[in-house]
């Protein structure tokens, strides 16, 4: 019963990212049920048999998909009988008078068929209820009896399965809402409603609720794994949640450049024009510095007499191949122009498009053997 109720949780209470939660009437139900009185509960009946018989009829009805009936029998067995109403005020406290008084009889019952239930036993049933109320579509149930079993279950197995079941309930609950991200899903991001009156919380992001149940799930598993290291279970989710909060790392960040990149272009826009205005500063500057109609040779041909006239010639064949490769460097891309960042960013995006990324690795390789050849 460890897995197979949990592998239906979400598939009826949380398909399709719906909330599980019950929704409230509508306002027309709700006037008539304010008119009409709440019944009050029934008291639960405790459980007349043996411990072992009630936990075997909850495993028979869960297994029928009988879930109230579950239900009921789990509400049951929790409920104190007389003698556990004397005893159970002070179970997990300090020992009290009763205590000494009742003690001694605890065997002699039980061979009589009273049982008082223990904190291990307990933490069984809630543990049970908990699947139970998964089943159900109760999360926020599920989660109250999951973190009794859990903490009132010892060191023993009750612990593991509960904390187990804590960390997977969260990774699908993760699962479910990671496919609602924009990103992922390939829909284009929904501008947030707004609140109905002016009032209220707008949607929260769907990364960050994701983010929450898998870092949710990473603590229980490593408590899990902690427990016992050697549950291969535990050990796979704990894999897939890494994988999973290392995407939405990457989502975040891709969020990120493009927010900066939306704001660079907005400050670059008045650069423009700045740019256009003080162009004729430049030109005026350059008529400044020296005559526009005087041929840049000329300087070249003053010095000419100053050096010997053979070494020039293999100087000029190196300048005229050294212009050469200039030139081509000049005709390579200026995406190649790379900044550290940049090129951290391109090397991630390699790992992920490895045809387009051989390309762009050859064509960084080229470049920076031009670089260094010009050096030289």
């Amino acid at each position: 019963m460890r897995l197979s109720l949990l592998t239906l949780a979400l598939s009826s209470a949380v398909a399709l990212g719906q909330d599980p939660v019950v929704q409230p009437p509508s306002d027309s139900s709700m006037g008539e049920q304010v008119a009409m009185e709440e019944p009050t509960p029934d008291p639960i009946t405790p459980w007349q048999g043996t411990f072992s018989e009630g936990v075997e009829r909850i495993r028979a009805q869960a297994g029928a998909e009988e879930w109230d009936a579950a239900i009921s029998t789990c509400d049951q067995l929790l409920a104190p009988d007389t003698y556990e109403r004397l005893r159970g005020s002070s179970d997990g406290g300090p020992t009290t008078v009763v205590d000494r008084v009742l003690s001694p009889l605890d065997g002699a019952l039980q061979s009589l068929g009273v049982e008082r239930l223990s904190t291990a036993d307990r933490a069984l049933v809630h543990y049970q209820r908990g699947l139970i109320q998964v089943n159900k579509g109760d999360l926020a149930g599920a989660l109250e009896d999951l973190g009794l079993a859990r903490s009132s279950g010892g060191a023993g197995a009750v612990r593991r399965d509960a904390v187990y079941a804590l960390g997977t309930l969260d990774l699908m609950v993760g699962e479910v809402v990671r496919q609602q991200i924009p990103e992922i899903s390939g829909a284009p991001p929904t501008p947030p409603s707004p609140p109905a009156g002016g009032q209220g919380e707008e949607a929260p992001d769907p990364l960050v609720v994701a983010r929450t149940a898998y870092s949710q799930a990473r603590a229980h598993l490593i408590e899990r794994l902690r427990l016992d290291w050697r549950d291969g279970d535990s050990r796979a989710n704990m894999e897939l949640v890494q994988r999973r909060l290392r995407e939405l790392d990457e989502i975040e960040r891709q969020r990120e450049e493009q927010s900066q990149e939306q704001e660079d272009n907005q400050e670059g826009e008045p650069s423009d024009e700045e740019q256009e205005g003080g162009e004729p500063q430049d030109s005026d500057q350059e008529s400044e510095s020296g005559d526009p109609n005087k041929d840049p040779n000329e300087e070249s041909e003053t010095e000419e007499p100053e050096e010997p006239g053979e070494p020039q010639e293999p100087e000029s064949a190196e300048d005229g191949e050294g212009s050469a490769e200039e030139s081509e460097t000049m005709a390579e891309p200026e995406e190649l122009q790379l900044t550290q960042e940049e090129l951290d960013r391109l090397l991630r995006i390699l790992r992920e498009h490895e045809e387009e990324g051989e390309r762009l690795r050859e064509a960084l390789l080229r470049q920076r053997r031009v670089q260094v050849e010009r050096d030289w």
